[in-house]
């Protein structure tokens, strides 16, 4: 294996002319014959050279160009070329997980196949403009997520449903939405002492909800108990694996916020320390927007969470 950094420095080393392609094969230890280079103009190219026709080829895109072609010899290439100079690094990652996840493959068929649905999955990342890696903060606001979903949302109302009810993905205002309750997650450490509420919108409701806040700790990977978003969405994906319908909707969830099973996200490790609910009602401390100015567009907002003890919900409830 080669890191996306070495990639990237090996990229930059190779020297571009511009009457000919330039290109070096990616790993010689890969079982697929995968190259990357400039071509004559100058533009950067990744390409497959495989002895199979793929069946059907993704649909292009603004930023990516996809080329299939027969070489004299009777295999085929499946070239990606970059139209957009300013992605540079997002093609370079997307390159370079191409290569890493067909790894394993164990022949030609299966690998052409693994790195063109692969690419399906950044393009329609790409396509809902989300075309880097998380940050570590969104990381950890993920992670509370499926973690308040695996924890409490399966047991309350059933695979399909707590899936269907995870909304924040898709824009809504909470995370997750029922016909007559919501839930809002925020991921936070353990000493903190207040909590972030980025919009109005969170909390403005007439409905009866929860604010649950997930403790997390970073931790390191020797821990028993750690977790990483990989580890996490692969036990929730095993756990829900029976229901077809259910393991589709949840991965559209996750293209839309952005993930995509890529070694990185197995760097940052977390250990859980506890999860805190705390019942938003008519009572609750919050600001709503009828006490909002309407010339005032946005409004983000701290709460104390020592002031909230009153409304904090029990574990067993």
């Amino acid at each position: 294996m080669q890191t996306i950094d070495e990639l990237s420095q090996k990229w930059r080393d190779l020297k571009i002319h511009t009457d000919t392609n330039m290109h070096q094969r990616y790993d010689s230890s890969h079982p697929l014959q995968i190259f990357f280079g400039y071509d004559v103009s100058g533009e950067r190219i990744f390409f497959l050279i495989t002895p199979n026709v793929p069946e059907r080829l993704p649909v292009q895109s603004q930023s990516i160009d996809l080329q299939l072609s027969q070489r004299h010899d009777g295999f085929y290439t499946v070239l990606l070329r970059l139209l957009k100079p300013d992605q540079e690094s997002v093609f370079s990652h997307l390159c370079w997980d191409l290569a890493e996840s067909t790894r394993s493959c164990q022949d030609d068929v299966a690998g052409t196949t693994m790195f063109l649905d692969r690419f399906k999955k950044w393009q329609r990342l790409l396509e809902h403009g989300r075309p880097g890696l998380l940050s570590e903060a969104q990381i950890k606001g993920l992670i509370g997520e499926l973690l308040f979903l695996e924890r409490h949302l399966f047991g309350r109302y059933g695979i399909r449903v707590a899936v269907q009810g995870w909304l924040g993905p898709d824009g809504a205002d909470q995370d997750f939405r029922f016909d007559d309750y919501w839930y809002e997650v925020k991921a936070s450490d353990p000493g903190a002492i207040t909590i972030g509420i980025s919009s109005l919108e969170q909390l403005d409701t007439d409905k009866t909800g929860q604010l649950c806040v997930v403790l997390l700790n970073k931790a390191g990977s020797d821990l028993q108990d750690a977790i990483s978003l990989n580890t996490l969405v692969a036990r929730i994906r095993n756990y829900i694996s029976a229901d077809r319908e259910s393991t589709d909707m949840f991965d559209q969830r996750l293209e839309a916020i952005g993930y995509i099973d890529t070694r990185e996200y197995s760097e940052d490790v977390f250990v859980l320390i506890r999860i805190r609910r705390f019942l938003v009602n008519q009572m609750f401390p919050r600001i709503r927007k009828r006490m909002v100015d309407p010339s005032i567009l946005k409004v983000s907002y701290d709460l104390n969470i020592q002031g909230l003890a009153t409304f904090e919900i029990g574990e067993q409830e």
